[in-house]
Formats: structure tokens, C-alpha cells, sequence
């Protein structure tokens, strides 16, 4: 393969982003031709075809799906050096940036956590990234952020992990359900109900799906969502019972669904992630603390 430039990543972001050459040339300040000649020359290089043919539409190809994903963060990085430049020029570079799933950053958990570490360093800017767990780890091995903060196992082997909490499943019944007085909801309690819970991509999936199995009760599902919170949302409404991870529940107004204990215990563990190369600041390390203490908290009030 040969050396990849710049401008042809830059071109090949730009179709990507808009959906044709003629719209990138647009962004990029050049000449269709020279867009398409970007392109063609990068998938030579390549050896692979990023896009397929359709007309005047250009569709991503499954190789060129996966290439984009792997070097996306890059990519992002790229666009973010000018502002890091006059960052330095400024003197502006008392900054923390910082990922999270889903689950943590739309609880109450990482906005309360992150208030009181403000309270520690008022003058720090801070960067805060969603970012899905299924890419959290090549996210902050690329160094988009000095700490990733998601649900164990932790598996790159470039990254150190420090668990912050561990909890239990927890489900959820819209305020009115016949099950609502029950302390307790296991699997047995779902016959004839309509099941709310996250697609088998997500690990709390995948936790739920061993649980049925081994107490020989298929999930009735009747609707999958992308994440927890989607779930108590779609619970909250009334369109069924919910298991979600038990941070996701706080990230909604309260009221209109109950929280319950979930038997068999269903455990996850969350951890904060960084790269071993570069061991935790002081400052990092002390929000790790605030993370556990606030966590811990949480799960005495429940």
C-alpha cells in the first residue's frame, strides 16, 4: 500500500459526510474532478472500493463502512488542530476532554460528578464526548480523551481500567402496572408481558439473554431499543416492562415508572480507562474518586 495523503482522507470524509463528490468539492473548496481523483487514487491505494457505483450515487461499501469507523477518530483529531493550535497560542490549554457511554453521561451520576469536580477546578475547561462502548476503547487508545469512562470488561491491551462501581439490573414498570406492588421481578413474572430492552449489540442484552436462559424463560420481547435509556423512556410511556442498568433510570423524569430489584442479580461493573503510557494526572485521578463516592451513594438510597 502506499503512503496515504491528507488531501484524500480529507476528500473521502467530505463524500462521506455529504453523500456525493459534488457536495464535498463544495466543503473542500475544489473541483469535482479533483474530489473524484482523491478518491480513486485512495481506493487504489487502498486495493478496495470504499463506495459503490449506483448511478450518479455513491453508497459505502461494507470494507469502506469498516475502514471509516477505524479511522474516524483520526480524522476527528485532524479537524480538531486548529482549534488545539490557537488553543496554545491563547494560552488556553487547561483542558480535560472526557468519553462516556450512554448510560453514565445521561444519569444523574457524570453531570453531579462532574459538578462537584468542577467545584476542585474552576478554571478547567472541560471536553465531554458521547461515545458508544463498542468504541469507547479505540476512542481514548487514539487519545481523544485523556479518560474514557464505560462498562466492564475493559479488553484493549494498550488501556489501563480502575472500577469505579459495581451495580445490579434493575426493572422497570410503568407506575400503573398490576406488578408495580412487587419488590422483586424475575423472569417468571414476564409471562403474557410486553418485554422493553436493548438490542443484543449491548452488554446489558446479552447479561439479560444468559439470565432467561439459565432460568429457562425466553425474553418476550416486543420492542428493542439502542440503549437502557431508550428502554425506561419507551417504559416511562407505558409500553411495557424495562431492565436497564440502574443510572439509565436516573436520566429521566421520575413519576411515571417504578424501579425494582431484578432477580437473579444480573452485575455490571463500570470502570474509568486511560492509557497505560500515560498514568492518571491528579486531577483525573480525583475525579475517579468523586465517580465512586457519588456512585456509591446512589446505590445506598435505592
Amino acid at each position: 500500500m502506499k503512503n496515504i495523503n491528507f488531501r484524500q482522507l480529507k476528500a473521502y470524509q467530505a463524500i462521506v459526510g455529504t453523500g456525493s463528490a459534488t457536495a464535498a468539492a463544495k466543503i473542500l473548496a475544489l473541483t469535482q474532478p479533483a474530489v473524484s481523483r482523491a478518491l480513486a487514487t485512495l481506493e487504489a491505494d487502498l486495493g478496495f472500493q470504499l463506495f459503490e457505483r449506483r448511478g450518479r450515487n455513491l453508497v459505502h461499501s461494507e470494507k469502506g463502512r469498516q475502514f471509516f469507523r477505524t479511522i474516524e477518530p483520526i480524522l476527528n483529531g485532524l479537524d480538531a488542530l486548529p482549534g488545539i493550535v490557537e488553543d496554545i497560542k491563547l494560552e488556553r490549554g487547561n483542558l480535560l476532554r472526557i468519553s462516556a457511554i450512554g448510560p453514565l453521561l445521561f444519569s444523574e451520576l457524570v453531570p453531579q460528578a462532574l459538578k462537584q469536580f468542577q467545584s476542585f477546578y474552576p478554571d478547567l475547561r472541560l471536553e465531554v464526548s458521547w461515545v458508544d462502548r463498542l468504541d469507547i476503547e479505540d476512542w481514548i487508545a487514539n487519545q481523544n480523551s485523556e479518560i474514557g469512562l464505560t462498562l466492564m470488561p475493559v479488553d484493549h491491551p494498550l488501556l489501563e481500567a480502575r472500577e469505579f462501581t459495581s451495580v445490579s439490573a434493575v426493572a422497570l414498570l410503568p407506575s400503573s402496572h398490576r406488578l408495580a406492588e412487587k419488590s422483586e421481578i424475575g423472569p417468571s413474572d414476564l409471562r403474557n408481558e410486553r418485554l422493553v430492552i436493548p438490542a443484543r449489540k449491548t452488554r446489558l442484552r446479552q447479561l439479560a439473554d444468559k439470565c432467561m436462559l439459565e432460568a429457562k424463560h425466553p425474553l418476550p420481547i416486543m420492542i428493542e431499543t439502542s440503549s437502557a435509556i431508550a428502554s425506561c423512556h419507551l417504559v416511562a410511556a407505558g409500553l411495557g416492562i424495562g431492565i436497564s442498568d440502574p443510572f439509565s433510570a436516573t436520566g429521566i423524569r421520575q413519576g411515571n415508572f417504578v424501579v425494582r430489584s431484578w432477580k437473579p442479580t444480573i452485575k455490571m461493573a463500570y470502570a474509568a480507562v486511560w492509557l497505560k503510557s500515560r498514568p492518571l494526572s491528579v486531577r483525573t485521578s480525583r475525579l475517579v474518586e468523586i465517580l465512586h463516592r457519588l456512585a456509591g451513594q446512589m446505590k445506598n438510597s435505592e
